[in-house]
């Protein structure tokens, strides 16, 4: 059956020319269904309808009308095909599985990418700020300083800063490690037998006292570089220019986690000067400096690469999570099996496999170490019943005379 001359409506979508039927733009609702979106467009020289838009995103909606599947091109990236959809009327939801995967990735690609910007221009004032002639003191320096503070790039001394505060957070890091080693170990545990004791054997058996010191060395480091973090952290505070959303923001959080114990510390050691000698004291203290790991996290401030680490790893949240949950179920699983058929005496209860099982599945060199370790264990406590038994042997013979 011919179609009437009528009936067809012709589209110039940037220089490429579409013929199809008027009843196709009402197949489905998106804008070229609309007739007084269409009147704009429409070219009375050329009896045509002329759109400066990509023609192959138009081809793709052209077709979604004719067949009622929208299928994107895969040369198209996904940002520049939902700008396209958007204007068309066309709603992402209609987009076929097959290229979902693909359009949906470079979308969030980008969402991921604009957050990690958005959180770096957080603490940081825009360079192009300008400064009003009736503004107080305070005003004009403190987007000064927090230009100083934040962005190394706007001078020499702030250049300058940004080497010595990412010294101080390389100084801060080692101390930490440092102090696990026995040189600089930063407590140390001394044995002292009490006064008017003669006999040293019962001295040390019943009135030795302990008491703890400090190494200066590791004290040192520890205390400048906690003490420049701390200011650090206040001065940032002071001049930042929206005080609440640099609390909450994810580099002050880390700053103020990693001088947390350091101030802990300083309270209960002015609060109670005695529990520097205690030695239980002084091991919870120390529980709580493990939390000054949290330092390594401060060189985000120096690098977009951790940034940008962060951030897939927030993105990755949900994949994560999956594969904490087939953790847990494999623990729950294997160590409920090996409380069944091992020995009693080893795993007494199902908790006590959660060990076993974790590193089982995680570190099987080490297990094999450990399993190897058993293995020579018990061949030596073997050897040493049998000689044991051989003797008792030889001693129960009688003498021939």
């Amino acid at each position: 059956m011919a179609t009437k001359g009528h009936d067809q409506v012709t589209f110039n979508v940037g220089g490429v020319t579409f013929k199809t039927l008027k009843n196709t733009l009402e197949n489905e609702d998106t804008r070229l269904s609309e007739e007084d979106f269409l009147q704009d467009f429409y070219d009375e020289n050329t009896k045509e309808y002329f759109f400066d838009r990509d023609p192959n995103m138009f081809l793709a909606t052209l077709n979604y009308l004719r067949t009622g599947e929208l299928h994107l091109p895969s040369f198209i990236c996904g940002p520049a095909a939902k700008v396209e959809l958007e204007f068309w009327g066309v709603h992402q939801s209609k987009i076929e599985q097959c290229c979902w995967i693909n359009y949906n990735e470079w979308n969030s690609t980008q969402d991921a990418l604009k957050r990690l910007e958005h959180d770096r221009k957080l603490n940081m004032l825009p360079l192009d700020h300008l400064e009003d002639p009736d503004e107080t003191c305070w005003n004009k320096l403190r987007p000064r300083v927090w230009r100083f503070l934040n962005r190394t790039n706007s001078s020499k001394g702030a250049r300058i800063f940004g080497y010595i505060s990412l010294l101080f957070v390389v100084v801060s890091i080692f101390s930490f490690l440092a102090e696990t080693t026995e040189p600089f170990e930063h407590y140390t545990s001394h044995k002292q037998n009490s006064k008017g004791v003669k006999n040293a054997d019962i001295a040390s058996e019943k009135v030795t006292t302990t008491y703890a010191t400090v190494n200066l060395t590791s004290n040192a480091s520890e205390t400048i570089a906690g003490e420049k973090d701390s200011d650090d952290y206040i001065i940032r505070l002071i001049f930042s220019p929206k005080k609440l959303k640099y609390v909450t923001s994810l580099l002050a959080v880390i700053d103020l986690l990693a001088i947390l114990p350091d101030m802990l510390e300083t309270i209960l050691y002015f609060a109670k000067p005695e529990l520097r000698m205690e030695v239980d004291a002084v091991g919870y203290i120390t529980l709580i400096r493990v939390v000054r790991v949290l330092r390594i996290f401060r060189l985000v401030r120096h690098s977009a690469g951790l940034w940008i680490l962060i951030y897939t790893l927030r993105a990755s949240v949900s994949e994560l999570m999956l594969l904490v949950w087939f953790m847990l179920l494999g623990i729950l699983v294997f160590s409920s099996l090996i409380y069944y058929v091992d020995d009693r005496e080893v795993f007494n209860s199902i908790p006590t496999g959660f060990w076993w099982a974790l590193i089982t599945m995680t570190t099987f060199a080490m297990h094999v170490d450990e399993f190897e370790k058993e293995k020579k264990r018990k061949l030596k406590e073997a050897k040493q019943k049998k000689e044991k038994n051989d003797k008792k042997e030889d001693d129960s013979e009688p003498l021939i005379t």
